[in-house]
């Protein structure tokens, strides 16, 4: 287990450099950071004094490992938009608002979210593949097909202002944006559901009409065992091993799919914080916001690779079959 985390460790620090080193290159590319600072208007000579206060000037290289340095350090610089002063000659640093605080800030939210889509859709496909798959070819399985197949081609944002208007302004169920209560974390999380609910079901039932079709079933039956009890009780966990797996995908679907989805409920994540800071350019925040992802789906992998070897003993860390 020690080499196999070992190598992980590694393969993530590996993927986490080139997450940087992508979003150093492309921050170069949208544009000159002293120029998003001072505006358009801004004379040559304040942009140079900018521009070397802030080490734009320094060699390409030099830059890139001040940054690299920067993010292990967990120092991204500080918002452009936050309480931010631009630096001058009685002020030579910029003051402002250190951006992974507030990207750590807006963390919870986002988690929350993303945790109670994922519960709501496992619970749901769970229920519904087990069923379709205890009655193949009934009109209870064509119909669970129809909906799965459905919430597979639903829109997320689209289903979102759906919601909105039948459930929030229509009904007055729920409200239709902000947070402070579980009430508004319903309609956001089951935006977020139903498109996981779908194809989470549709590989419930395909391993499970595989797993109950094997001899051992019938011997389970022979000794006269409820159908719920074999169904639910031994037929599950040997089908769970590949949904484990989906479920992590799954998961990382939810967390990307969140960043539209806090835009359309006004949720207070780390999605929203990143729309924001995509429209007004806010180079350090978008750099801080996509390295605390990039972290948040290593880790998810790393989970999903550990409960896969609790769930099949048959697999070792060393990738050798036991």
């Amino acid at each position: 287990m020690t080499r196999f985390l070992v190598r992980r460790f590694g393969q993530a620090i590996l993927v986490l450099f080139a997450v940087l080193t992508f979003v150093f290159v492309a921050g170069r590319m949208i544009g000159d950071p002293a120029i998003l600072l001072l505006g358009p208007e801004a004379s040559a000579a304040d942009i140079l004094r900018v521009r070397q206060q802030m080490g734009l000037e320094d060699p390409l290289i030099e830059q890139f490992l001040r940054f690299i340095w920067g993010a292990i350090r967990g120092d991204f610089g500080v918002t452009f938009r936050y309480g931010f002063a631009v630096p001058d000659v009685a002020n030579p640093g910029a003051t402002g608002t250190p951006v992974l605080p507030l990207v750590l800030e807006r963390l919870p939210a986002t988690y929350m979210l993303a945790a109670s889509a994922m519960v709501l859709a496992c619970s749901v496909a769970l229920v519904l593949g087990c069923l379709a798959a205890m009655y193949p070819r009934s009109l209870l399985d064509r119909t669970i097909n129809v909906v799965s197949l459905a919430g597979v081609s639903t829109v997320d944002f689209w289903l979102g202002f759906m919601l909105i208007l039948l459930l929030g302004v229509t009904l007055g169920w729920f409200p239709t944006s902000g947070s402070g209560s579980l009430s508004h974390l319903v309609l956001p999380a089951l935006t977020l559901a139903v498109r996981p609910i779908g194809r989470l079901t549709q590989l419930v039932r395909s391993a499970m009409l595989d797993e109950l079709a094997k001899p051992y079933i019938d011997a389970l039956r022979s000794k006269g065992l409820s159908e719920t009890r074999i169904v639910y009780g031994h037929a599950l966990k040997n089908a769970s091993i590949p949904v484990a797996t989906m479920i992590g995908d799954e998961l990382l679907q939810i967390i990307q799919g969140a960043i539209v989805i806090e835009v359309v409920f006004a949720w207070p994540g780390v999605g929203s914080l990143l729309v924001t800071a995509l429209s007004s350019r806010d180079l350090p925040l978008i750099e801080a916001a996509i390295f605390v992802l990039a972290l948040t789906a290593i880790t998810i992998n790393l989970i999903v690779d550990l409960v896969y070897t609790r769930l099949d003993p048959r697999v070792s860390f060393t990738g050798n079959p036991r």
